[in-house]
């Protein structure tokens, strides 16, 4: 057989498709990306599939900037940073505060 199927085939065990799934979505483009995953988090081995998910995300997230201008701040004010709306310390601490209750 030539080619890589992305049907699953009966005898798949879990590694095979966690490989697979690995393999699939790292190939995957932004859009082909979405219907991949929820395709993923279909399967019958929900433990297999979220942990296909996370190792995604892990890889996914090495990739991102690193630089200090990148970092969200935890907490509030995300939706504000894109759009230049100054914020009040307290709104600041808040985000903190949060950090420290969990």
């Amino acid at each position: 057989m030539t080619g890589r199927s992305t049907a699953m085939q009966p005898t798949d065990d879990e590694h095979q498709r966690f490989a697979r799934y690995l393999q699939e979505l790292a190939d995957a483009g932004s859009q082909d990306e979405v219907d991949l995953v929820a395709r993923v988090l279909r399967d019958p081995d929900t433990v297999m599939a979220q942990s296909a998910m996370v190792r995604h995300l892990d890889r996914r997230a090495a990739q991102l900037p690193a630089d200090a201008s990148f970092r969200l701040d935890r907490g509030h004010g995300h939706r504000d940073r894109g759009v230049g709306v100054p914020r009040s310390p307290p709104a600041r601490m808040d985000g903190v505060e949060v950090d420290r209750r969990q």
